[in-house]
């Protein structure tokens, strides 16, 4: 799990501007009186007591889990309540895996034969099912004739798009095997063999973060 600092609690004043020494922060569910913990570490294996009690300089070290929302109620040494911080959210929540991720070509022009159409590079590993399960395409004008576009997985052909002459999408995978991305990996799209027509698609593969 991952966290970050609350970018506000990185010194705490009171209401006459004085540093609010030994003071304390209790932690949260936004919206909620229901205590919410927060971390001292950056993957939020170190909790934090709740209150939490800032130094003689008014500091403390709080993270919070990336993408939750939190209210925070700060009070004096004394417990008296100086201000209430409500829906703070810091950070996104990460991806967990089986999510969807979809890669999306959208293309309108004539391209060249074998003429690179499109791709991305993976920051996660994705798998795509056999024959791309899942993935749906639209088009605008119709080929003239099937209209074959090379699925390469860096570099090398792991399946194919075809479009036919009336507007439908055929999705396979090599050998109708699964084919699995990780980090860095490359997916890229190519024209036919030879020179097509004028071309205005979209075509979606839907895979799975791993």
């Amino acid at each position: 799990m991952a966290t970050s600092f609350a970018p506000q609690l990185l010194r705490l004043f009171d209401e006459l501007g004085e540093l609010l020494a030994n003071g304390f922060v209790y932690t949260y569910a936004a919206g909620t009186d229901t205590p919410l913990v927060t971390y001292q570490d950056l993957d939020g294996d170190v909790e934090n007591l709740n209150p939490v009690e800032l130094d003689a300089g008014a500091t403390a070290t709080i993270r919070v889990t990336n993408g939750v929302a939190y209210k925070f109620i700060v009070k004096d040494a004394d417990g008296n309540t100086i201000y209430t911080e409500d829906d703070i959210i810091v950070g996104e929540v990460p991806a967990e895996a089986d999510d969807d991720y979809e890669v999306i070509l959208t293309y309108c022009a004539t391209p060249g034969a074998q003429g690179w159409m499109g791709g991305e590079e993976f920051r996660r590993s994705v798998d795509f099912a056999v024959d791309f399960d899942g993935a749906g395409g639209s088009v605008v004008t119709n080929p003239a004739s099937d209209y074959v576009i090379s699925v390469k997985k860096n570099g090398a052909e792991v399946g194919t798009i075809t479009i036919s002459s009336v507007g439908v999408f055929t999705f396979d995978t090599t050998g109708g095997a699964t084919v699995s991305f990780v980090a860095g990996d490359t997916i890229d799209f190519y024209a036919p063999d030879t020179v097509g027509t004028a071309a205005n698609f979209k075509a979606t593969l839907i895979g799975a973060l791993v």
